[in-house]
Parts: C-alpha cells; structure tokens; sequence
C-alpha cells in the first residue's frame, strides 16, 4: 500500500482502474477519487482550499453547488454591468443550470463542464452561445479561487475545447442600394439617412436626443443608448461612461443634414397636432404621439422601405452600420479613424469585422518604398 505523502495524503488504484487519494486534514480522513491521478490530486487541492476558506468543517459549505455558486455570483454582479448584460448572464446561467447545477461544487471536474457543452451543442445551440456560456462559469469559478473556495478553476483550460466560432463577412449595401433605399418618402426616412451617414448603432440612434445633433455644424454627438431595462425587461436610456470608446462626435454631409431638418420640421407639426404628446425628452426618433420607437417595429419598418425600394435582400438596422463602415474602408480612410466614428475600443476590433473591406494598397506601397529608397 503507498505511503501517504505529508501533507498530500495516500494515493491508491481502485478495482475499476479509477484513482482514490486519502487525506487527513484538521484530525479527520477525507477520500476522494478521479478517473486518473490528475483529476483526484485536483479534487484533493479543493479540499485543501476549501479547509483554508473555513468551508470544509461546515457540512453547509460541502453542500454548495455549481448552481448556488452561479446564482449567487450572477447576484453579485447586478450592480456592476449594466442590464443587458446581466440579463445576458442570466441567460447564460440558465443553459448551464441542467447540466452543472446539482454538481457540487468541490466535486466539479472539467470533464463535467466539456460534457456540458457538448450537450449545448448538441440541441443545436450556436458556438457563439457556447462561448458565450463558457465565460459565465469561468468568471464565477475564478472568483471562488480568488475568494479561496476552490484551488483551482476547471474551466481554465476550456478554452481550447469550445467550439470553433465562424466569423462570417459582413453584408453591406451598395451605394446605389444605399441611395435607392434613402430616396423612399416616409417616416423612417431620416433615421435610415442618418444610419447609413453616421454608422450609429440602432440603440444610439433610438437614444438620440435633439441636443446632441448640431444643425449649424454637422455633427452628432454620440453619448448615450437606448438598451434593455433592468432585468432585461423593456427599454431605457442610458448614458455611455465618460471614459468609453462609443461617446465620439461624428461630422454629418450636407443631404444628412436636409433629411434631419426636414425631420424636426415635421416632427413639431405632430406635435403640434397630437391630441397627446409624451416625449418629454426631446428624443430625435419617435412615434406620432411622442413616445419611443420600438427596435423591433424599427427593423419591420426598415425592411418595408427596403422592398420598396427594389432591394431583393434582407435589410436590417446594423447593415446600414456595416455599410458605412466598408465604404469608408474602400475609400481608403485609415483603419485607426474608422475604428473611431464607429466606437471601436481598437482599430483591432474594427479589422477583425471589416478587414476584408480594407483597401488593397500592396501594389501602391511597394512603389512609396522604391522612391523612399531611391530605386526603381
């Protein structure tokens, strides 16, 4: 029989092949198992960090789940993200709860949380929502390794095992779809304009408000968003942070500049004549009684005026984002400014989502070296 080793226990092969360890911590034996000796040696780790945390002589502490961790920790984090994202957590939390939840949490094993996955996949879930779920676990196991609850987080080394994500290319519209599209007469008119002229994202034109577009000068400028409510339940204004990359000023050309003019206008028209008006706000895109658009109605809408206008494709509010972005990629703007007017945090993100609309200038540079060198 192996010797226990100070402080580390007795390890010992099971008949079914599995790997046992023996423990004696704070006067009492605890055995725990593993298909192989890593996966024992990490469960007895647990326990070890659970005794330091004060957790392992409280049977309450020994009974915590997966489930109870995510839940407290999805608690935890309300106050510090802002609704839609919570919400996203939660959403998050909830596809993982039927498969990790019971699990208790110093008995929890990587294979546990692949397996886990694989049935995510299986029901056909996208690799974007696995991803996704994956961060979940992994920040709240990080925590409870940081708290001192576990030794080791089993999603750490994940991440290599998670489905591939397929970044496909962008759609954009072309620029006779763009001034097709623009020439149709209506109420969204001056809402498309300004998103095909600006590449504001939905949630930041729907927050506009009149003071933060500048007729005299031409610009817009971008400092708040209309996002999911708390809990992600209904709609709300929000004000970007002072420090985030989203909150930018973005020059305006003439025609975008007419539409919203002749936007206001008939905008205080209905005003004028509405029996009941409940913008109280000043917001720049509203119904005939004063009251906020609704995203989705926003892109029923948007796609109606797009049949109109002979576009045999589907047409949505980000299209007009990704169709500002490429052609100014195509008109050779620099990659830096256009990761600015659209709130990138990095030219990086903007590269990873449009590289493809990059301008090929190889031929171009090649030839700036030859007269910088002095060659031919």
């Amino acid at each position: 029989m192996p010797r226990a080793r100070p402080g580390q226990g007795r390890e010992y092969e099971l008949p079914s092949g599995k790997v046992g360890i023996q423990v004696q911590i704070a006067g009492r034996r605890y055995h725990v198992t593993g298909d192989t000796k890593t996966q024992a040696r990490r469960k007895r780790d647990d326990l070890l960090a659970q005794h330091r945390a004060g957790l392992l002589g409280d049977p309450a502490g020994r009974r915590v789940t997966v489930g109870a961790l995510l839940a407290s920790w999805l608690e935890g984090k309300r106050p510090t993200v802002v609704p839609s994202t919570w919400a996203r957590y939660g959403v998050a939390v909830g596809h993982l709860t039927p498969h990790l939840g019971k699990v208790r949490l110093h008995e929890l094993a990587a294979p546990a949380v692949r397996r886990a996955y694989a049935a995510l996949t299986a029901r056909g879930y996208s690799p974007v929502t696995v991803r996704h779920a994956h961060g979940v676990p992994s920040q709240a196991l990080a925590q409870a390794v940081a708290d001192g609850v576990l030794a080791r987080n089993p999603c750490a080394t994940l991440r290599g095992a998670l489905p591939k994500k397929e970044r496909a290319e962008v759609e954009a519209l072309t620029g006779a779809e763009v001034a097709a599209l623009l020439a149709v007469p209506g109420r969204g008119r001056a809402l498309w304009t300004l998103a095909a002229y600006s590449g504001l994202r939905e949630g930041e034109l729907l927050g506009l408000l009149w003071r933060d577009v500048d007729l005299e000068r031409g610009r817009v400028t971008v400092q708040r968003v209309w996002a999911q409510g708390p809990e992600g339940v209904g709609h709300r204004l929000r004000a970007y942070p002072k420090n985030h990359s989203s909150v930018r000023t973005v020059d305006l050309p003439a025609a975008c500049l007419r539409a919203l003019q002749e936007h206001r206008r008939a905008q205080l028209v209905e005003k004028v004549g509405a029996p009941l008006w409940l913008d109280q706000e000043g917001r720049v895109f509203l119904t005939r009684h004063g009251t906020p658009l609704h995203p989705g109605n926003t892109v029923r809408d948007l796609q109606h005026d797009a049949e109109k206008a002979g576009i045999a494709r589907r047409v949505y509010p980000h299209i007009l984002r990704h169709t500002y972005a490429s052609h100014l990629l195509k008109a050779g703007r620099p990659v830096t400014e256009v990761a600015r007017l659209m709130g990138h945090s990095s030219a990086t993100t903007t590269l990873k989502i449009y590289g493809h609309w990059v301008a090929d200038d190889g031929a171009q540079a090649a030839e700036a070296l030859s007269r910088a060198y002095g060659s031919r």
